[in-house]
């Protein structure tokens, strides 16, 4: 992980969310040179889109010149590819007016995503009719079946906002549960109250550097996304990263194997024996 690279991902246009995602993503895996090697399929499950997508994001960051790829053979006697290698240029990003429009394959609709009103029963519009001894018992069967069948099915897999999904990947790990549909109810709840979505990115960022510099990152002393989104607002909080920890002075890498010396000052007013 490379926070300083994330920071920069972060803040460049990109022209697309999902875009951007796969680019904090590749910063995530990488060096702080620069340099990973995720497969596409990784990167689409992370994500949680399709490979196809994850290669037409890539190009477009190759075209932008945030990214270098360098094809690797197999090593079976050079059949098939090994996952490519990738080279983030961060540094000199194109103008957002040169930025590629979103690849058209890359935004699909399921059927299970038909808008609701164009699936809906003429006689759901309406208010419901007075009540009438006329129609039959088929009849009655048959509008109650027609407006079951109007109902728009409902998606097994939850919906979350693009933002939201930047977030949550940007998120550190912690030890324990961390339950994302807690999290988007917690963020929903925020945005619903006026919070912008790109501070809520930025406070994550802070907060993902503050939590690798002071070593808590993968323990349980990490907070919950939910709490973190919570009404308290803690994206909202500065989280500068402590002085002495090494990580603030070296580029982002930090230093937290070293050992300090030992501290041979004898207090004042010490009566006992020395070794």
């Amino acid at each position: 992980m490379s926070i300083k690279l994330m920071n920069q991902a972060f803040g460049i246009r990109v022209g697309s969310h999902l875009r951007k995602l796969i680019l904090i993503k590749i910063a995530d895996n990488a060096s702080d040179q620069g340099e990973c090697w995720p497969s596409h399929g990784y990167l689409a499950d992370q994500c949680e889109c399709s490979k196809s997508a994850v290669r037409e994001h890539i190009d477009a960051l190759i075209q932008l010149g945030l990214l270098e790829k360098e094809n690797r053979l197999g090593g079976n006697s050079g059949k098939g590819n090994q996952s490519n290698v990738y080279r983030l240029k961060l540094d000199n990003p194109m103008p957002s007016e040169s930025t590629p429009p979103v690849p058209p394959k890359s935004i699909a609709m399921s059927p299970d995503d038909t808008p609701y009103a164009a699936t809906r029963h003429p006689l759901c519009r309406h208010a419901a009719p007075e009540p009438s001894l006329e129609p039959s018992i088929e009849s009655k069967k048959n509008i109650g079946t027609s407006e079951k069948s109007a109902e728009p099915k409902r998606n097994a897999k939850r919906e979350y906002s693009p933002e939201f999904e930047t977030a949550w990947h940007a998120y550190p790990k912690r030890a324990g549960g961390n339950p994302k549909p807690s999290a988007w109810k917690a963020w929903s709840g925020r945005i619903r109250e006026g919070a912008k979505p790109d501070d809520m990115i930025a406070g994550v960022i802070r907060y993902a550097a503050w939590v690798l510099a002071t070593g808590k990152l993968g323990t349980e002393y990490v907070k919950q996304a939910a709490t973190f989104f919570g009404p308290d607002r803690h994206f909202d909080e500065a989280w500068e990263v402590p002085r002495g920890t090494g990580f603030a002075g070296s580029g982002g890498r930090g230093n937290f194997g070293a050992i300090s010396p030992p501290d041979k000052t004898i207090p004042d007013g010490f009566t006992g024996y020395l070794p």
